[in-house]
């Protein structure tokens, strides 16, 4: 039986955007590779920095009440697409896939691991890329928001590789949050889901709750004009009805660039 989500749109200017939740049209059936049924792991992939030669089917934990993430990006014409299964693979169990798309962008699908949604578990995750690398992060951390000063540390540095970040971050309902990304990074999304909505509880970059996308580098603004120059990114948002942790999504288009920061105000409305 095809998996269908309820999708959810908001709307983003280049460098600010006020964000609401609005519903839109349903996300497409996942699609599993050949006969999902004659399918096996490749084994798993750990939690921790992007790595190449993860094509296949992986088996990736979380390992406690948060969100996680499985990310890929595509290389040498190859257009990455992720998608997340109940595990083991071979039973089918189909919860949510990612985009396809070009294969200079990242790709990635959250699930939300927090109480009363999806159980901490074994999962499979199928990297459909020839070429290019893929990475899980089991959630583990949250961000502040009462500290407006600080600038807090998203993915794993200048020194490492890693696509996407994500982090618990608790919204009271009737605040205006105002959230200011700045480095190397292609764009940030949050995630919102709500117990008696399985269809919430895994999310990709095409039905997140909120987005803001920064410009995708083209044939005349490549990669390295993008990622390891400083870009800054504020979003606005305000739910005024929910008290409730989202999960906080920083992606970048590759597996380089400068170290992300990230700093959340909170103004009561």
């Amino acid at each position: 039986m095809p998996i269908i989500r309820s999708r959810h749109y908001a709307s983003a200017a280049l460098l600010a955007a006020a964000l609401i939740l609005i519903p839109g049209p349903s996300a497409t059936a996942v699609v599993a590779r050949g006969n999902c049924v004659d399918e096996a792991s490749a084994g798993p992939l750990p939690s921790g920095p992007s790595s190449p030669g993860w094509q296949g089917i992986h088996d990736v934990s979380p390992t406690g009440p948060y969100w996680s993430i499985v990310a890929g990006r595509g290389a040498q014409g190859s257009n990455v697409g992720v998608a997340l299964y109940h595990s083991p693979f071979n039973t089918c169990g189909g919860l949510d896939q990612s985009a396809f798309i070009d294969d200079r962008y990242a790709d990635w699908v959250a699930l939300d691991n927090n109480a009363g949604r999806l159980p901490v578990q074994a999962y499979a995750a199928d990297f459909f890329a020839d070429s290019g690398p893929g990475q899980f992060l089991a959630g583990s951390k949250t961000l502040s928001t009462t500290e407006p000063g600080v600038k807090q540390s998203i993915g794993w540095g200048s020194d490492q590789t890693w696509i996407a970040d994500i982090r618990d971050v608790h919204l009271t309902g009737g605040t205006t949050y105002t959230i200011k990304v700045v480095g190397g990074f292609s764009g940030l999304y949050l995630l919102h889901s709500k117990t008696n909505d399985p269809s919430t509880w895994t999310y990709n970059p095409t039905t997140a709750s909120a987005k803001l996308e920064l410009p995708k580098q083209t044939n005349t603004t490549p990669f390295v004009d993008v990622l390891t120059k400083d870009r800054t990114a504020t979003l606005t948002f305000k739910d005024v009805n929910i008290d409730a942790w989202y999960g906080l999504v920083v992606a970048r288009d590759g597996w380089w660039g400068n170290a992300v920061t990230v700093q959340i105000s909170a103004t009561a409305t």
